[in-house]
This record gives C-alpha cells, structure tokens and sequence, in this order.
C-alpha cells in the first residue's frame, strides 16, 4: 500500500529461518486508503498462511485504534479484529490473536504521535513492553516444547537507548541466559 518492497515474508523465512514464532501487525495502511475489511482480512490470512505452511506458529495484531480516526476506523477495525479472532479459533495450534487496544489506551494522548495513527515514541515502548507480557500469557502453548522453556525463564528487559529511536512500530526485548531475543513489529 505504501510503496514499499521488499523480499517478502516467505523469502525472509526461508533464507534467515528456523523461527519459532512470527509476530504479524498489519492492515493499519489498509484502513488508511479505505479498503474494505474483507480485503483487509484476505491479506493477512496470505501473511499468516506463508508461515503456517513453514510450520512456524503466528500471532494476529489488528490494526490499533486509532484516536484521530474517528467511530468509522473502530468500527472498521473491530470487523477486522473479530475476523482475525476467529481464524485463531479455527487454528488455535497455529495462530493467537491480540488486540493493540488492550495494550496501549488510545485515551493517553502521550501514547500517540500527532497523527492520531502512529504511535509516539512512549507508545511503542510500552506497546512492546506490554506485547511481550501478552505473548507470554498468550502464546507460549504454540511454541514447540523445546523453546518453552527459554522463553518462559526469559525476563522483560528495559529497552536500549539505542533502540528506542528504532521503535516507531514497537519492539520489545528478552533477557535470556543465552543473550537477547528481539521480538519487533
């Protein structure tokens, strides 16, 4: 939608795999140009479905609220949440589905750039922060066994200074005793 390109999902786990879980947000871009939520939808099923096929467990964030979009873009994005919801249901081995709005409050003026869209620098921290604690809660029974156990003795780090400007879609960082894992959207 915007313009930009890349290898593509399916190239990217092919050449710099194995992944033990993908993190995908998207259709916000979508909801900007208006398109339809069934549309919408059909995109992401192709996003997640490119992993299922690799055998690699996703999870579903819906486009956040958007403070400065008004009830249309809510209404628009509950029909896409509740879309994507239901295909967790349909896959629960493979696929978990969060919400951006149980993760940052779109009442929080600072959480938001100017834009009403995007979020500020605060919002993407404690957007990733708080993704990371819902991953946990959420998706650790579609890991494979092996990576549980890492995982769950992980612990949620402060992020880097140097990363914080690198935030812009939010990110969150592990602590392990093998080093750091990073979970970006």
């Amino acid at each position: 939608v915007m313009g930009f390109s890349g290898k593509g999902l399916a190239r990217t786990l092919e050449e710099h795999g194995p992944f033990d879980l993908v993190v995908i947000m998207a259709g916000t871009n979508d909801m900007s140009c208006q398109h339809e939520p069934a549309r919408i939808l059909r995109s992401l099923e192709l996003l997640h479905s490119a992993c299922h096929a690799r055998g690699v467990p996703t999870v579903a964030l819906a486009p956040p609220p958007a403070p400065s979009r008004g009830p249309v873009w809510e209404v628009v994005r509950q029909q896409v949440l509740d879309s994507l919801r239901l295909l967790a249901v349909m896959a629960p081995t493979r696929m978990a589905c969060i919400d951006p709005a149980e993760l940052v409050s779109s009442a929080r003026p600072d959480m938001w750039d100017a834009d009403g869209l995007h979020f500020s620098p605060l919002g993407s921290c404690t957007f990733g922060q708080n993704l990371a604690s819902a991953v946990l809660r959420t998706v650790l029974p579609l890991l494979k066994p092996e990576v549980q156990p890492a995982v769950g003795a992980g612990r949620l780090c402060q992020p880097l200074n140097a990363w914080q400007q690198q935030w812009q879609m939010g990110a969150a960082l592990w602590c392990q005793p093998a080093g750091w894992v990073m979970v970006q959207v």
